[in-house]
């Protein structure tokens, strides 16, 4: 196999060859591991041009473009189409057939319709074809269209000043030429690209392979437009992330975190290798850098202008919390000291770091510290740090910093900002229906780029707002900004954006990616929406910049989901050259900096921090065994789901769940780790975007592992439509694949379908065994995704509890319950209404199943999947063992909330089974965060017993003399007079006098 693609670098360009030779590699080898493509050839060539044609942009009906482009001097290199769908096509000739679609129309549910649910206005999705010309800059491009026609000269299509055509409905922009550097069969992530002065390029990244149940780390390096094969600098194992700082004399230092074993509570330490430019790369040993007992990440490395290298971290020394570390390496003296940079008793995040030439060094974090994400910034001189400064100070959400530093000298500032209390209460409640109220920031929503300078005139900013100066439809949605200066001191902004696409017939969930643009300032207005092709991925992928020539060399992964079906794919590494030859542009005029003008609500939860003190001290001794709460969420979604565009990255979620929420533990819920998987069959494969997904999704719960503090579980959500029901899936230890679903064909009429096998949850309950993992119901009462509790009988082993409460939709305890739908109000959840999916109608079939409290979609800070371990044994295997005992409760609060039963032999806990000769006697211990309502004791569907504490705890007893032989079912439910609730597991008392 051999494949020519063009590379636009130091803005010139070069070709590649790549050729499928596949061997087993080793570090210090070429990089021609597993499945990884051997670069044999590299030739110079003029530099090509890339332009993006657009048609249908804003139009409320579809039309067809068809068409074909030629050029009268120079000729067309590539052509590739952009949002193509359906039969759309490429053709011989420079021609190919395209149309624009309609999204479908969502079809509506009764609950939906309920809420007066409107579809949005039709528009189509605009359709193209990127066109890479080898062309001189007088060449005229003629295109022909089914549409109409149009022509426009090479030279007159610059970046950031897109040319309208056919009287708007089309649109012709410049964008970089990209080249892929990578092939397929293997999943390269985590690019960091640099350069040298004497114009050595240097470019590392991770490249999973399946067969090798690991990622490795390599290394490339580029010169005068030739890249070499790379090289293996760390061997397959478990990596994150990487950074790359040149040395000067073709050498560099490439840093990484590394993980020491996939077994559970392994460290993760930061890493360097020093590579020397040769052919091929000569390579050192890997030297640790950081020395912390707790996992070491968020690596982050610059020059410091003198020789050496800086690299900073995240890490934690007393696995408790993760602090900014900072290391400095010279020639002279090798590694110094590891130094702690950060000062919060709180959790700091993902360092950035940058060095002027006269030797000052920046780092930059953001800070839990009070209460919200703050950018916090230290600066050290000669070897001494001044204070940490909090360079913001509001209640917004201000998070993802990046550092660079213009030719002043003056350190600039980048990052995110989003809504005040992000990651607390947000839940479903139409209308204000339910008795409690809503007023947090989303974990995903309206993320904006923020820009500052420090100057001798304190923190200022651009007068020119760049997302101002974007489109209106681009203002919503923009993060991990990035600030660089090109060669002629011109500023530049590269930032990250959403596109989404409504995929199945009759609506469907709305699928979501991201991609990378950049922005300049061109002397008086921002130049925006310079969009970089296949930057396709995940939301928080980084892309990566680095001074080359009169711009920048950028590196990047893209997982390649196409339009037709946006579903990952391989993971590629992809390079592109950016920038504007001419002199011009400059900096900004600045003006004070303005801190976010926030609309806040009132912080629904005024003693959280002494709730949540409280709940993570709460323990209780059953017959001798002390447990300890523990609380938690089995159903978080991320962007990895297919419909999880609103969700954030899986990273954010863990932010959310260790500092928002302060949960001891939490399991991921994505949609069958990403997309739907094939039907098992003998041949049966994951599909490659699912596998390294799933890869990605079992590190990163071992990247914030805090033994005994804070326990990532790794889970999915196994969605099978009614009555089979939606389940989430979690498992104690990493290695454990996600179970495939049987399918079989079902006749109708002329035509056949596949359907989910009865058999499939069988399937499923045994891989469980075999993992030693388990399963959760939930949203149960709908008639969408929930079910009429087949097969669970007998399987409790395994499917142990029930998510009685969810945060995006609802209670189903039964029809009536508090925050529960009614037939005549199915308004009051999501998902359709089915009566008979209640948690009631589970138990009166004779299922034992607990209860917990889980979140789904949007939903923040309202779900707590609490239960109770051994206090000496806090691992992943004790939670497993609580939920299969059901020493489980659901709340949606930080409430804490234990029952016994107790006889003269022994106690009983909640979630167990017992038979006794006496009648049993309860006791109820609630720890509320505020004033209690009622505490009810509900036997066997009847309400028994009410208390009426009016106070925030409560300890009482209860002993039923009205009780007749056989088997009866009690359970604890507690109401706040603020609305919020909490349930406890059923107790079984078989009763025999």
């Amino acid at each position: 196999m051999q494949r020519w693609l063009g590379v636009a670098l130091s803005l010139g360009v070069v070709a590649v060859l790549i050729c499928g030779q596949w061997v087993n590699g080793a570090r210090g080898q070429r990089a021609k591991g597993a499945m990884m493509p051997a670069m044999v050839a590299v030739q110079a060539t003029a530099a090509p041009m890339t332009f993006r044609l657009s048609f249908g942009m804003g139009e409320k009906e579809p039309s067809r473009f068809d068409g074909t482009i030629r050029v009268d001097a120079g000729r067309v290199v590539s052509l590739e189409g952009w949002h193509f769908d359906g039969d759309d096509e490429i053709l011989e000739g420079n021609r190919w057939r395209l149309s624009t679609r309609l999204p479908p129309t969502p079809q509506f549910r009764p609950d939906e319709i309920a809420r007066g649910q409107q579809p949005p206005p039709p528009q189509v999705y605009p359709n193209g074809v990127l066109v890479t010309l080898d062309a001189p800059l007088h060449a005229q491009v003629q295109v022909e269209t089914a549409a109409g026609n149009f022509s426009f000269r090479v030279g007159d299509v610059t970046y950031g000043t897109p040319l309208r055509v056919l009287n708007g409905r089309g649109r012709v922009e410049r964008v970089p030429t990209v080249t892929r550097l990578t092939g397929d069969g293997t999943h390269e992530d985590h690019a960091s690209i640099a350069t040298d002065a004497d114009g050595t390029m240097w470019l590392a990244y991770t490249s999973y392979a399946a067969q090798r149940n690991g990622d490795a780390v390599f290394v490339r390096t580029g010169r005068e437009g030739e890249w070499d094969e790379g090289t293996m600098v760390s061997d397959y194992g478990d990596h994150f992330q990487t950074a790359v700082v040149p040395l000067g004399n073709r050498e560099a230092w490439v840093f990484f975190s590394r993980h020491a074993s996939l077994d559970e509570g392994a460290n993760w330490d930061v890493y360097a290798v020093r590579v020397k430019a040769s052919s091929p790369p000569t390579v050192g040993q890997p030297e640790r850098v950081s020395t912390a007992a707790g996992p070491d990440i968020y690596v982050a490395a610059c020059s410091d202008k003198q020789g050496g290298a800086w690299v900073v971290w995240q890490g934690s020394e007393d696995q408790k919390q993760f602090d900014i570390f900072a290391r400095r390496w010279t020639p002279q003296r090798g590694w110094e000291q590891v130094q702690k940079i950060s000062e919060s008793k709180a959790n700091d995040w993902e360092p950035a770091v940058v060095a002027t030439s006269d030797g000052h060094v920046f780092v930059g974090w953001d800070s839990y510290d009070k209460g919200n994400y703050d950018i916090c910034l230290r600066e050290g001189k000669r070897g001494k740090w001044g204070r940490v400064q909090f360079v913001t100070d509001s209640p917004a959400f201000e998070a993802h910093v990046f550092l660079n530093v213009d030719a002043q000298g003056r350190l600039w500032l980048a990052w995110d900002q989003a809504g005040a209390l992000w990651g607390k209460d947000s839940a479903f409640n139409p209308d204000n229906a339910f008795d409690f109220k809503n007023f947090g920031t989303r974990l995903h929503a309206g993320r904006r780029p923020r820009l500052a300078c420090l100057t001798d005139k304190g923190l200022q900013q651009p007068q020119v707002d760049l997302v101002e100066s974007l489109p209106p439809g681009m203002r919503q949605m923009n993060e991990y900004p990035q600030v660089h200066f090109d060669r002629h001191g011109r500023l530049w902004v590269f930032y990250r954006f959403p596109d989404r696409k409504r995929q199945a017939p009759g609506g469907g969930a709305m699928r979501t990616w991201w991609e990378n643009a950049a922005a300049c300032w061109d002397g008086d207005r921002w130049l925006t929406n310079i969009w970089l092709p296949h930057t396709v991925n995940r939301q928080d992928m980084r892309i990566s910049v680095a001074p080359s020539g009169e711009g920048f060399v950028c590196a990047w992964t893209s997982d390649e989901r196409p339009w037709r079906n946006p579903a990952p794919q391989f993971n590629n590494v992809y390079v592109a050259a950016v920038g504007l030859p001419e002199e011009g542009g400059g900096l900004p005029t600045l003006m004070a900096y303005q801190p976010p003008t926030l609309e806040q609500p009132p912080n629904g939860h005024p003693n959280e921090a002494q709730d949540v003190a409280r709940r993570k001290a709460a323990t209780v001794k059953v017959n001798g065994e002390m447990l300890r709460l523990v609380c938690g969420d089995t159903h978080r979604h991320t962007d990895i789901s297919a419909d999880g565009g609103g969700d954030g990255s899986q990273y954010d979620m863990y932010r959310y769940a260790l500092d928002a929420v302060a949960l001891d533990w939490i399991a991921i819920g994505d949609h069958d780790n990403g997309f739907p998987l094939p039907p098992l069959s003998e041949d049966y494969a994951y599909a490659p975007g699912q596998q390294f997904t799933w890869w990605q999704t079992q590190k990163a719960c071992d990247l914030f592992y805090l033994k005994n503090v804070f326990l990532p579980m790794f889970g999915y959500e196994r969605s099978n439509a009614w009555p089979y029901g939606h389940r989430n899936v979690m498992n104690w230890k990493r290695g454990y694949q996600v179970v495939p679903r049987i399918m079989e064909q079902v006749r109708e009429g002329n035509r056949t379908r596949q359907v989910l096998s009865p058999r499939d949850l069988q399937n499923l309950y045994a891989e469980l065994r075999k993992s030693g993992g388990v399963a959760f119901e939930h949203t149960s009462g709908t008639n969408t995704m929930g079910t009429d509790w087949r097969d669970v009988k007998g399987n409790e082993d395994v499917e142990p509890v029930v998510e009685l409460y969810q945060g995006c939709r609802t209670n189903y305890e039964y029809v009536g319950a508090p925050r529960a739908a009614t037939a005549d109000k199915v308004a009051l959840q999501t998902g359709g209404f089915a009566p008979e999916g209640y948690v009631w109608e589970a138990w009166k079939q004779g299922l034992r199943l607990g209860v917990i409290a889980s979140s789904d979609h949007g939903s923040t800070h309202t779900s707590y999947a609490s239960a109770w371990v051994r206090a000496d044994n806090f691992g992943r295997a004790e939670l497993v063992r609580a939920f299969k005992l059901r020493r489980t409760f659901a709340a949606t609060d930080n409430i804490v909330l234990w029952v016994k039963a107790e006889t003269k032999q022994r106690e009983y806990f909640m979630g167990e089974e017992f038979e006794t000769q006496e009648l049993p006697r309860l006791r109820v211990h609630v720890e509320g965060t505020a004033p209690i309502k009622q505490v009810h004791v509900i036997r066997d569907f009847a309400f028994v017993h009410t208390q009426s504490p009016n106070k925030p705890n409560v300890e009482f007893t209860y002993r039923d003399t009205d009780l007749t032989p056989g088997t009866h079912l009690y359970y604890i439910r507690v109401e706040q007079e603020d609305g919020q609730l909490a349930w406890a597991s059923p107790l079984w008392v078989n009763y025999r006098p």
